[in-house]
């Protein structure tokens, strides 16, 4: 950083505020995008993502069936509170 000030040009201080937020439609459109690949990859008969599947790993309920997608959203809802509290509940 010192380096870039000695060549003249100023250093802009890193900034984080909700009114310098902007979203533009192709982040709207890959969050979107993210989150149906999340919640409907483990529900299909793939039972998990593409990499569970190069992997050869499986998502499966208690019975060893596919899980349904209302189970699929809670997980994907537990994986970000659990990625909300810097991980703990991965830990568990």
């Amino acid at each position: 950083m010192a380096k870039a000030a000695a060549r003249g040009r100023p250093i802009k201080p890193l900034v984080l505020s909700a009114q310098g937020a902007e979203f533009r439609p192709i982040d709207l459109i890959t969050l979107a995008a993210s989150t149906l690949y999340f919640i409907v990859m483990p529900s299909t008969p793939w039972q998990g993502t593409v990499g569970k599947k190069l992997l050869n790993l499986r998502i499966v309920d208690s019975q060893g069936g596919a899980i349904s997608l209302g189970t699929s959203m809670l997980r994907f809802l537990g994986q970000i509170i659990s990625a909300l509290t810097l991980g703990l509940g991965f830990t568990i």
